[in-house]
């Protein structure tokens, strides 16, 4: 699990739902979280982030480590 999924969890979102605050597709979310995409737009990140409540950095960092 990738420290962006666990975000997204702790906030009770779904991919679909967190997709849509985040006005981006979802499969951009999912890639994300599986490591298909390993370097993210900056203003995708910035999205997501601001969708989460979260830092951008902080999801950057997250979006380079999985956990396991």
């Amino acid at each position: 699990m990738t420290h962006l999924e666990r975000i997204r969890r702790s906030r009770f979102l779904s991919v679909r739902a967190l997709a849509l605050k985040a006005k981006v597709k979802p499969n951009t979310i999912a890639d994300i979280e599986k490591g298909k995409t390993t370097l993210p737009r900056p203003e995708t990140m910035q999205k997501i982030a601001d969708a989460l409540g979260v830092n951008v950095d902080e999801l950057a960092d997250a979006a380079l480590f999985r956990v396991a």
